[in-house]
């Protein structure tokens, strides 16, 4: 299961006119319904992103075209042997592809609200609320549920109570040395570690280059993914996560 991720903020506007115009008509157009400058660059990185795994897992075969579901699920026009997730958060973007049905979600911190959390809480999952309310961040929560949505197509539109994410096979949560934010994985079956235990993570910057293919160059390297477990009060990793992700932003930022 290969992870990448990227930010868009590296880009310049030569580099982003380049990695535009290397992307099919769909998600040009898609980008530019984008007011923010942030959003329009990050739809344009994620879609390379997945243009970039095809290229390191079927070589120079061409990707097939990119179709959505009723409820926005994207999936390949034709059998490809290859499933996959994209998001973006703020200026991150990610791509993971998987031989099998992924849900996968990038989310930065989310502001513990007590009306948001009953909302989307299913019974067993409100037994979180002091641990999430002490780090003052939902992001572990909310990027499970989103995850498992995206797996299953179901929409954003499904009761989110009705994911229960504390069950849910095949779910897990980590987030990625020197990268500031929480991401989720769902394949609907296994135990979290036999998940994670799959998964490669790459770390991509595209920069500007008239010889490379469609005018852009990747540099790449690997990045240490780092498992984040159930929240709770006892938990010394988890209660010492939110001041080491803080710790890592500005590495990032710099890097």
């Amino acid at each position: 299961m290969e992870i990448a991720i990227a930010r868009a903020d590296r880009l310049d506007p030569e580099t982003y006119t380049r990695l535009r115009a290397g992307l099919p008509a769909h998600r040009q157009r898609r980008c530019d319904e984008y007011w923010l400058d942030r959003d329009r660059y990050a739809s344009a990185v994620v879609f390379a992103l997945l243009q970039q795994q095809w290229l390191l897992l079927r070589g120079h075969k061409p990707m097939p075209e990119v179709f959505r579901a009723a409820h926005g699920k994207p999936y390949f026009a034709r059998a490809a042997g290859l499933e996959f997730g994209l998001t973006h958060d703020g200026w991150l973007a990610a791509c993971a592809v998987a031989s099998e049905p992924i849900g996968f979600d990038a989310q930065s911190q989310v502001s513990f609200g007590n009306a948001l959390f009953e909302r989307m809480s299913a019974d067993s999952e409100l037994g979180l609320r002091g641990p999430l309310k002490q780090l003052d961040d939902l992001s572990w929560l909310w990027s499970r549920k989103e995850a498992v949505i995206k797996r299953t197509g179901i929409g954003m539109s499904a009761d989110l109570r009705s994911v229960d994410t504390l069950v849910e096979p095949g779910l897990a949560s980590f987030t990625v040395a020197g990268v500031d934010t929480t991401f989720a994985i769902s394949v609907g079956h296994g135990s979290a570690d036999e998940l994670l235990q799959r998964c490669r993570v790459r770390i991509l910057e595209p920069e500007c280059d008239a010889s490379a293919a469609r005018g852009v160059r990747w540099h790449e390297q690997w990045a240490e993914l780092v498992p984040l477990d159930i929240p709770t009060y006892e938990t010394e990793g988890w209660s010492c996560t939110k001041s080491w992700r803080s710790s890592i932003r500005a590495r990032f930022a710099t890097a």
